[in-house]
C-alpha cells in the first residue's frame, strides 16, 4: 500500500512544473512508500521545499536514495523531517544525510549570493 501511494505522488512530482512546496506531514510512508518519490525527485524541475515529518529511514536508504536524488534535482533547497530507525545514531553522524545538508547548504547560499 505505502509503495503504491508513493508512486502515485511520485507520478504527480514528475510531471508537475509548477509544484514548489511539498509538505507530507504524519503519513507514514515507510522507505517503500519513499523511494517513488525520491526517484521521481531526481527529474522534477520545480520543487523548492520537500517536507516529509517523522518518516524514518534506514542510513543506507539516506546513502542510497535519498543522496542521489539530492544531487540529480538541482532546484532543492529544503528537505525536512527525515529520522534513522537506528537507536542512538544521530543525522549529524550519518555522512550522507550530512551531505545533503550540505548540498541544500551551499544552493541557499548561492541564491542569497545571487540576489
Amino acid at each position: 500500500m505505502q509503495r503504491a501511494a508513493g508512486e502515485c505522488l511520485a507520478r504527480l512530482i514528475a510531471r508537475s512544473r509548477s509544484l514548489r512546496v511539498l509538505v507530507l506531514s504524519f503519513n507514514h510512508w515507510g522507505e517503500a512508500g519513499l523511494a517513488p518519490i525520491f526517484e521521481a525527485l531526481k527529474g522534477n524541475v520545480g520543487l523548492v521545499e520537500l517536507s516529509l515529518r517523522t518518516e524514518q529511514i534506514s542510513a543506507d536508504f539516506a546513502r542510497n536514495v535519498v543522496l542521489p536524488a539530492v544531487r540529480a534535482n538541482t532546484c532543492l533547497r529544503y528537505l525536512s523531517g527525515l529520522q534513522l530507525v537506528e537507536a542512538g545514531e544521530e543525522e549529524a553522524q550519518v555522512p550522507s544525510l550530512r551531505e545533503v545538508e550540505d548540498i541544500l547548504e551551499a544552493r541557499r547560499l548561492a541564491d542569497e549570493e545571487a540576489a
